[in-house]
């Protein structure tokens, strides 16, 4: 067997590997047959040019030596992923620990620690040294694409949007890398919003923020989606972040979305307070979200 830690050749085989059988699309009956209690299968898998073009059981399944011309790289029954897709991070709220913990672990306080950390540090080089890091993380954990949320009021926008930038060209080539807006759904209503509407498409991110329930909470999504359809921009929300059961800012959305007709693709983050409320609020609200065909990225720890 090969180098186990590199990889120099354009072919080559993984071996003795275990592959969850849900992640097959139309296995060959010998291999689905040979599927553990688990759901998983031990399988030699060959790769050319970076793509998969063979799956067959392992050799050692099958009583062979399985020598190959290519080299093999013996995972020793290691779990084998496509690449993770990470698609709700705030990269920029990362490694901040030493200098703002939040030693009473609360929702508030971490809102009111990272906004004052924010205030303190967050110059465009301690953004990229801290982003940077946890890409570096994530690449060598296996995510192969990652959407983050930005906080984009006030003079922050430009600072973490031309980091933001800096670091999707660089790592191009190994992570594919969003960014949505994150803003208090009041910013929606005034000038700034739709600057930052306009620098948003024309880098080519999504429009976001966090909704809250309040009395202008209709015309608040109504002004969001309008800046979103103008632009042909999709939307990501943080909606329900609590565990409060009177927030159905969820339902807000959906509703919004319907009545815009907005065929662009939402996707609605945290949806917290569905666990705490009745079986009827549950099922109201996600009949509106699946005619409003919105997608969920479920976050239960708010």
């Amino acid at each position: 067997m090969a180098d186990r830690y590199s990889i120099h050749s354009d072919r080559y085989w993984l071996k003795n590997a275990h592959v969850p059988v849900a992640l097959l699309v139309n296995p060959d009956p010998r291999i689905a047959g040979s599927q553990t209690r688990e759901g998983l299968v031990c399988l030699d898998v060959e790769v050319q040019f970076g793509k998969i073009t063979q799956l067959r059981v392992a050799a050692k399944n099958r009583g062979e030596t399985g020598s190959e011309s290519a080299p093999a790289y013996d995972l020793q029954r290691g779990m084998l992923f496509p690449c993770f897709v990470d698609m709700h991070t705030h990269l920029d709220k990362g490694q901040v620990w030493e200098r703002s913990p939040n030693t009473y672990s609360t929702f508030e306080d971490a809102l009111n620690l990272i906004n004052a950390d924010s205030e303190k540090y967050w110059d465009a080089e301690d953004l990229y040294r801290r982003i940077e890091f946890g890409l570096k993380c994530s690449y060598a954990h296996g995510t192969k694409a990652i959407r983050t949320h930005l906080d984009l009021f006030g003079k922050q926008a430009e600072i973490s949007l031309e980091v933001f930038q800096t670091l999707r060209r660089e790592w191009a080539d190994r992570i594919t890398l969003q960014f949505a807006s994150l803003i208090p759904l009041d910013y929606a209503m005034t000038p700034a919003a739709e600057r930052l509407a306009d620098r948003v498409a024309e880098i080519g991110g999504i429009i976001g923020g966090f909704a809250l329930m309040n009395p202008e909470i209709d015309q608040q999504l109504d002004r969001l989606f309008t800046l979103a359809k103008a632009r042909g921009l999709d939307l990501d929300l943080h909606t329900d972040e609590s565990g409060d059961p009177s927030e159905m800012t969820l339902r807000h959305v959906a509703l919004a979305a319907l009545r815009h007709e907005f065929t662009g693709q939402i996707v609605c983050g945290h949806c917290c307070s569905l666990a705490a409320q009745a079986i009827e609020d549950v099922i109201t609200t996600l009949d509106l979200v699946k005619q409003a065909n919105i997608g969920i990225v479920s976050l239960p720890m708010c």
